[in-house]
């Protein structure tokens, strides 16, 4: 049996078979609108383009929700799209290939491994193709490196990257706290750590990646909105960046205290799926008499020492986004990557508007140290 049969989705395979590696039928920029024409329309879930060993055979997969959708798209596009296939028909009737299209509804059997991508949501209906992954690696991730600033003038020159870590503007109603005496006072707080915002940052791409500067732009609003729904302030919101560029996985750490035990909020947001997702690792959360609590943020190389005998415990993030809500600053956590690029938006020591904690731990299909003190669990749920 077909492995799609089971799944929803409508696609359209476009299959192009070359006598010699070099051989390439197609004008790039009649490929460049074909693409354009299919990111930019909200019925496509994604585009892939898959390769034989050899490089003599090619797929191009174009994945929409459903058979509805594909219909809508074809009508509201039925022009420019048969004007590209006529370009397409003529490039192959002036070389030696063999192009063949099929679609869902014609048993055909591809040679190519499937993805099966969840149910598009409030902030996500897209899916990044690998070029705009890519893009995101090569243009954004070495600005969210942690350096640090000497006064004068004078910047950390580190090119190896300790992880990625951006600011995240104020967007929404959410309140940004000032620092608290007590990351003051313990010098809990990375005051030479220098950040660009990842609002200021997605403007990078405005005229080369225009498609993936509205995308971006949209997602960010999107996000702080849905926090704005649970939240009322917090300490400080950044973006973070999970993807194995950055090494094996984000270092085991906790974030820094309050002068009161409050959550940390992140919206999870996956934005590839050519991996296997994100695993978050915890461990039991550090007790309030534990003497060397203040000191855990800043040295992260104690909490080794603390985790071990403590049992780790995994919340996969398969999901296309989720909330993550859990004690950060008392809960050591380290966060395992591979090939797939996610953000994650966290908000910490945030206050809950009223009666959305309960709001939380009613959605959420994971909850962890239920048994420990009282706000010390942990919980997660797909938007």
């Amino acid at each position: 049996m077909n492995p799609i049969a089971t799944q929803p989705y409508y696609i359209v395979y476009s299959i192009t078979q070359v006598q010699t590696v070099n051989q390439n039928p197609y004008n790039p920029q009649d490929v460049i609108d074909l693409y354009s024409m299919l990111l930019n329309s909200t019925h496509v879930v994604a585009i892939e383009q898959h390769y034989s060993i050899d490089k003599l055979k090619s797929e191009l997969r174009v994945i929409f929700w459903d058979e509805d959708a594909y219909s809508i798209w074809a009508e509201n596009n039925k022009e420019k799209y048969q004007a590209i296939v006529n370009r397409f028909n003529l490039a192959h009737d002036q070389v030696t290939t063999v192009f063949s299209r099929f679609t869902s509804t014609d048993n055909y059997v591809s040679e190519f491994p499937y993805t099966d991508y969840p149910n598009k949501n409030e902030l996500l209906d897209w899916v990044l193709i690998p070029y705009f992954s890519e893009y995101f690696i090569r243009n954004f991730i070495p600005l969210g490196n942690m350096v640090n600033y000497f006064g004068a003038g004078k910047i950390e020159q580190n090119t190896e990257l300790y992880g990625c870590r951006f600011l995240k503007e104020r967007t929404s109603d959410i309140v940004r706290r000032p620092l608290s005496l007590l990351s003051t006072k313990n010098k809990n707080f990375p005051a030479l750590f220098i950040a660009y915002s990842f609002d200021h940052i997605i403007q990078t791409c405005m005229y080369d990646t225009p498609w993936f500067f509205r995308k971006l732009t949209a997602l960010i609003h999107s996000v702080e909105n849905l926090a704005d729904q649970y939240i009322s302030d917090c300490d400080n919101a950044v973006v973070l960046v999970g993807h194995q560029s950055l090494g094996k996985e984000l270092t085991l750490h906790t974030h820094r205290l309050d002068e009161e035990n409050r959550f940390t909020f992140t919206v999870a947001v996956r934005l590839s799926y050519n991996d296997e997702p994100i695993t978050l690792s915890c461990y039991d959360p550090i007790p309030e008499h534990d003497p060397l609590l203040p000191h855990y943020y800043s040295v992260p190389s104690l909490l080794k020492k603390y985790i071990k005998d403590k049992e780790e415990k995994r919340v996969t993030m398969g999901d296309r986004s989720g909330i993550l809500v859990f004690d950060a600053a008392h809960t050591p956590h380290l966060v395992n990557f591979t090939n797939d690029l996610y953000l994650f938006f966290v908000y910490d020591n945030v206050t809950f508007k009223e009666g959305m904690l309960d709001v939380v731990k009613e959605k959420s299909k994971e909850v962890l140290f239920s048994n420990t003190e009282p706000n010390k669990a942990l919980y997660y749920f797909s938007v």
